[in-house]
């Protein structure tokens, strides 16, 4: 299943439909967070193949939903591209991004 976000194709566990046509190439596939809970366990197989087609496809993966060291060192061992989640930082407002960054 996938579900995508403007330009970003996000494989997770929903029953969105992708639209239709050649101008809605993504640029990124997101990888979520439901893949990357047991990313040591059942679903390694499962995100190897989504970097390994993205990659092929000359897209960038965002891994979402990155909470331990072992599922950062896992993505960066198959080549994902980036990552978010609670690991580096929780949900932050825009003003403290400034503070932050700073």
């Amino acid at each position: 299943h996938y579900v995508f976000y403007g330009h970003t194709r996000s494989f997770s566990n929903t029953n969105s439909k992708p639209p239709q046509g050649a101008g809605n190439l993504p640029n990124e596939i997101k990888i979520d967070r439901s893949f990357i809970i047991n990313l040591e366990k059942e679903n390694l197989e499962i995100v190897k193949a989504i970097i390994v087609l993205a990659r092929n496809l000359g897209m960038q993966t965002v891994a979402e939903g990155v909470e331990t060291f072992g599922q950062l060192e896992i993505l960066r061992k198959l080549g994902c591209d980036r990552v978010q989640g609670y690991f580096f930082s929780p949900p932050v407002p825009a003003e403290e991004i400034i503070r932050l960054l700073q």
